[in-house]
């Protein structure tokens, strides 16, 4: 009845803000060849939704590690969503660049902020210089922070569980991220409209185990049945038609090399 008719109308908003998410992503992309060498990201569209560019900003500050600011632009003025990357203090950053800005608010690592038209291209070469300063300073932190490396065997469904013992995470407890090295890959494909990377591998004592990458169906490519890969991952029960599996969501992978037996 009810239920039902909200279900659908939250699963059509979903689709719309998906469509929206995409759209801004893509062209953040094209505009991100002309300033590829930026020790971070700063653009600015005409168009793009408020709603939605902390979700992109996000998005492309996790795939090519530096800090992102998105600006939507609407007459003279621009509201910005921005994303840090390795440690980056963003409110510092904003607090030192304040004249540029009308207004500001957020926290070290996700921050908003309203700015004139003609000031962005100042903010852009002003934040520049502080995000490469940061980065030479050697306080950066851009590897990803494995908690331990495990054997597949232990990835099973009673140890998955008592992982919920940490919860609830979140910042300053973070969901534990494990590695399983040297895993062999079976099978890849992109999924969920080739947004979406999902793998079967092998540990090296034997156990298959699915995973899951979201956000990285373009890596399909560049895998093949057979390659050694490493796998950083958070291990979940993933529940899909009555069954219950052990997946990993993979936070990265790294290919070791093509596999020799």
């Amino acid at each position: 009845g009810q239920a039902a008719l909200l279900a659908q109308t939250l699963c059509r908003l979903n689709r719309e803000r998906q469509g929206t998410e995409s759209v801004i992503y893509q062209e953040a992309l094209k505009r991100l060849k002309q300033q590829k060498d930026a020790s971070a990201i700063v653009l600015a569209g005409e168009d793009w939704h408020q709603g939605v560019v902390g979700i992109v900003a996000s998005r492309l500050s996790e795939e090519f590690c530096r800090p992102t600011f998105l600006i939507c632009l609407d007459g003279d003025r621009g509201k910005a969503s921005s994303r840090s990357y390795g440690g980056f203090n963003l409110f510092a950053s904003l607090c030192e660049l304040s004249p540029l800005l009308a207004g500001f608010g957020g926290h070290e690592l996700a921050a908003g902020f309203t700015i004139r038209r003609e000031n962005i291209g100042e903010f852009r070469r002003r934040i520049c210089e502080l995000t490469s300063a940061y980065a030479a300073s050697g306080l950066a932190k851009p590897a990803l922070e494995i908690d331990c490396e495990v054997s597949g065997r232990l990835l099973t469904e009673k140890n998955i569980l008592g992982l919920s013992q940490l919860e609830p995470c979140g910042t300053g407890c973070p969901k534990p991220v494990l590695c399983l090295s040297e895993a062999v890959v079976e099978h890849v494909c992109a999924v969920g409209g080739g947004k979406h990377l999902r793998l079967k591998v092998r540990a090296k004592d034997g156990t298959a185990l699915q995973a899951i990458y979201f956000s990285a169906g373009g890596l399909q490519d560049r895998l093949s049945p057979g390659d050694r890969v490493d796998l950083a991952f958070t291990p979940q029960i993933n529940e899909f038609r009555g069954a219950r599996a052990v997946q990993l969501n993979l936070a990265d992978l790294r290919r070791v090399s093509p596999c020799e037996y």
